[in-house]
């Protein structure tokens, strides 16, 4: 893949589920390799990351990317749980559990859509 041209790097189902040393690594790498581009990931809020125990990492501020990775810059973020997607996920159970995620305000943005041009 030519690394001289602008990028698209789609990170989903993957960072929260490494530790946060090679989550920067593997960023770093990537940015390095692809000087310009655009990165997307789903990221989880650090308390569930704890609280469920497979995933190891999660992310508070999405402006803490932009600290490990000088040229980044965030553009943007969507809830997961608040889409209205949502509402067409196909199994009921995880149906309800996103509707009593988004009735509860703080819960919302457990989980979201995080979006970085570098």
């Amino acid at each position: 893949m030519p690394a001289d041209r602008p990028t698209l790097i789609i990170a989903e189902g993957l960072l929260m589920y490494l530790p946060e040393d090679d989550v920067r690594q593997l960023l770093q790498r990537v940015t390095d390799r692809f000087p310009t581009g655009e990165l997307l990931s789903d990221v989880a809020a650090p308390w569930l990351a704890r609280l469920v125990r497979i995933q190891h990492w999660g992310l508070r501020d999405p402006h803490e990317v932009e600290r490990w990775l000088p040229r980044a810059r965030f553009v943007a973020e969507a809830s997961i749980v608040g889409s209205p997607y949502a509402a067409a996920i196909p199994t009921p159970a995880y149906r309800r559990m996103y509707r009593v995620l988004q009735a509860i305000s703080p819960l919302r943005d457990i989980l979201r859509l995080e979006r970085f041009s570098y």
